[in-house]
């Protein structure tokens, strides 16, 4: 067995169990459609500026300051 830990620590079971108890709990999970989409484009503009030797790139409007 390998014994080096992979990927980003295991967050999709947490994802998972908090979508589903949001789902049976009838409520708005966390992170919500929106937080997430927000916490993908602020990675993928992090991504884009290490890319450009650390260029501050401007969040678009539509993201959750």
């Amino acid at each position: 067995m390998n014994d080096r830990v992979l990927g980003h620590g295991g967050s999709h079971p947490h994802l998972v169990h908090e979508l589903i108890s949001a789902l049976i709990q009838e409520r708005v999970s966390f992170p919500d459609a929106r937080q997430s989409a927000n916490i993908t484009c602020v990675g993928i503009l992090a991504h884009e500026s290490v890319m450009e030797d650390g260029h501050k790139i401007k969040r678009p409007n539509f993201t959750i300051s």
